[in-house]
């Protein structure tokens, strides 16, 4: 029987070999069965990281050119299949003749975790090996439907960081945000682990719970407990706002999301004939298939307007627009951390051929393109085979896209007055119950702000915070009154002071989270269209800051 478990490892390295050399592991052209997707956090919530591919080679709206090859050391010289073999092969009867349980020796595991550590070896956070059962996982979660806990994560400086929180998600309920660090998952350190390996491990079946310990980016660290859920993300969500401003949110770029885009759009354009301008909403997009965001792309830009430039080790390709049939109407592009690889193409082909400005924070800076490649036992290599730029050829990876306007975020505002909250929340003795349910009323307060402002409803979210900066000026003896804490308690004695104490500390943060609410992405966004309205795009547009440098630097490669 072992002697029969050998041999079949020796069958399944031979085909990996031939696979990978067959594939375009070692020769340069990726093979015909490769399917063209943009893997992305984006489209896979907490899977292996946002991703693009490249054209289909008889991609008629492509240009292909060899006059600007990629610049790259030269290759060092690839392993024969003999010698791939060989070492392989003494490296598992080792392993098989001195391993000291002989019973943990699984073949086919052995196998998929060597495929692993061979990608690994890359050093690329990109690329990765998925089993056909973690391939089919995948492609079910990038149609928008999976059992997890509702984030895009992507490895960043060799940590695993969240990309993105699922609106509305078990993520985003229990306080994870876009740029948290995931340090540990259930106790273990992600060190050294690539997105494939934290994904596995947050990913279950629903009802099941996961502890994640995060980094916040003020660097405060907190355990955060999810239970996991089914996960469905409406792939485009649209609506008026009022009669001449179409708003059209895309959540990730599915193969079906083209179609439900431009049939979103038949029915704005149904519901109001006087549509002149549209807000495009990609905060929180992680990404997702590299042909969907091609065919959205040519939604919005005419015939033949580069979508991106594409450089792999062949070359150079140029993605051109199919052709749109509407009117180019101005777009306000909205971007923040969570805007990655597919959305970060679409919203640089708006911003490059001036047809729209970028409205947020800067995006994420996912600019490498993926390839799934499949092997013979139908598991799947994902390699990164190439990078893109933009239409003005600015680079993206590890850069990301900079806004014309940049829209502070109100969540960091929130968080410093939640942190004098919680500051006095942690000075009360145990016998203050009363006073805990002072400070829980500015609790739930807060959380209401939170709510409405992660749903676009500032005018509520403004309406809670005045009811909070009301309750923040109400006399504090009145308010420990109203919680049962009679005058000259020990309680109120102790904790009138200290509530005093808390407006005073709040009291300055609060003009900042009101201007925040206030000058909100859309919010913005609105007021730039309105000023465009009864334009046609492509027209001229304000520079962007990349574009500045730009102008005052060396040339068209950018900074």
């Amino acid at each position: 029987m072992e002697r029969k478990l050998v041999l079949w490892l020796a069958v399944g390295l031979i085909l990996l070999g031939a696979a990978l050399l067959a594939q375009g592991f070692f020769l340069s052209s990726p093979s015909p069965e490769a399917t063209e997707t943009t893997i992305s956090e984006g489209a896979s919530p907490t899977s292996p990281t946002p991703t693009a591919s490249p054209p289909d080679s008889n991609d008629s709206n492509s240009l292909s050119t060899s006059t600007d090859t990629l610049q790259a050391q030269e290759p060092t010289k690839p392993l024969t299949r003999e010698e791939l073999i060989e070492r392989l092969w003494e490296a598992y009867q080792k392993t098989e003749q001195n391993f000291y349980q002989p019973e943990r020796l699984d073949g086919e595991k052995l196998i998929e975790e060597a495929i692993r550590g061979m990608i690994q070896g890359l050093e690329d956070p990109f690329s990765r090996y998925n089993t056909r059962k973690e391939y089919r996982e995948f492609t079910i979660s990038i149609e928008g439907e999976y059992e997890g806990i509702g984030a895009y994560i992507g490895l960043r400086n060799g940590e695993i960081v969240v990309i993105s929180p699922i609106k509305g998600g078990p993520a985003e309920r229990q306080g994870v945000r876009a740029g948290d660090a995931i340090l540990e998952i259930d106790g273990e350190s992600t060190q050294g682990f690539s997105t494939d390996d934290a994904a596995r491990r947050l990913r279950g079946p629903r009802g099941t719970s996961v502890t994640i310990k995060v980094r916040h980016l003020d660097g405060s660290i907190e355990e955060i407990t999810i239970v996991r859920e089914r996960i469905q993300i409406p792939s485009v969500e649209t609506k008026l706002l009022g009669p001449q401003i179409a708003y059209v949110r895309l959540n990730t770029f599915s193969g079906t999301t083209p179609d439900e885009l431009r049939e979103k759009l038949a029915e704005l354009e149904r519901e109001s004939s006087d549509i002149q301008g549209l807000i495009l909403d990609l905060r929180g997009n992680g990404g997702g298939l590299l042909q969907a965001a091609k065919e959205i792309a040519s939604l919005f830009l005419d015939r033949g307007m580069t979508i991106l430039v594409e450089r792999t080790r062949q070359g150079e390709r140029i993605h051109t627009s199919f052709g749109n049939r509407r009117p180019n109407w101005p777009i306000a592009v909205l971007v923040d951390e969570g805007t990655a690889s597919a959305s970060e193409i679409l919203a640089a082909a708006i911003r490059d051929n001036q047809l729209g400005v970028l409205f947020g924070r800067p995006t994420f800076g996912k600019g490498v393109i993926q390839t799934p490649i499949p092997l013979s036992d139908g598991s799947m290599l994902i390699l990164t085979t190439a990078e893109y730029l933009t239409p003005h050829r600015r680079p993206v990876q590890d850069v990301g896209l900079t806004p014309y306007v940049i829209v502070e975020d109100w969540f960091p505002s929130l968080t410093e007055v939640r942190r004098e909250v919680q500051g006095l929340r942690e000075l009360l003795p145990g016998f203050a119950e009363a006073s805990a349910r002072v400070l829980e009323g500015f609790e739930n307060l807060l959380d209401r702000i939170e709510t409405h402002a992660s749903r676009d409803e500032y005018e509520e979210a403004l309406k809670a915070l005045e009811e909070f900066e009301a309750r923040l000026e109400t006399d504090p003896a009145a308010l420990l009154e109203e919680a049962g804490v009679s005058p000259d308690t020990p309680e109120a004695v102790l904790m009138e002071p200290l509530l005093e104490k808390l407006a005073e500390g709040v009291r300055p943060l609060l003009p900042e989270l009101h201007e925040r609410l206030v000058r909100n992405d859309i919010a913005v966004a609105e007021e730039w269209l309105r000023t465009m309205l009864g334009k046609l795009c492509p027209c001229d547009l304000p520079e962007t800051p990349e574009e500045e440098a730009v102008g005052a630097g060396t040339g068209s490669e950018g900074p």
